[in-house]
């Protein structure tokens, strides 16, 4: 779904799907221009048992909001989230970096073109990540 821009209730729509749905294992919405409504598909991204690769690149989502599904779900192995619009929230990056530090999931991160310092601190002590880029 890379460059297609989702409206809210396109949004709405692919939460519920991936509620029900554990097919699903990549999903990829770079540059979805995915804003606040990201909360309804946080909320099933918690929850779904099947999605393995993750990316969420270029689009407007806080790094509270990345940080509840890496703390929440368990199957999420690969996570790309290259140039998301960061917020300059000192709270919101330590949530994002706590959620790196225990996640025992993820083999895959992306952060590129980040401004990410606390986060590559936080990866300090995790001993599940293979690769990041």
């Amino acid at each position: 779904m890379d460059g297609t821009p989702l409206r809210s209730d396109e949004i709405e729509a692919l939460s519920n799907l991936l509620k029900t749905n554990n097919s699903i294992t990549t999903l990829s919405l770079t540059n979805c221009q995915i804003l606040s409504s990201f909360i309804v598909l946080e909320r099933a991204l918690i929850k779904n048992t099947g999605v393995t690769n993750l990316d969420l690149s270029q689009n407007n989502i806080n790094e509270e909001q990345i940080s509840n599904v890496i703390l929440h779900n368990k199957c999420i192995k690969t996570l790309s989230i290259r140039s998301y619009k960061q917020r300059d929230g000192i709270e919101d990056n330590l949530k994002l970096s706590n959620a790196l530090k225990v996640n025992t999931n993820l083999t895959e991160l992306d952060v590129r073109e980040n401004l990410c310092e606390n986060l590559l601190q936080s990866l300090k002590t995790n001993t599940t990540l293979k690769k990041i880029a």
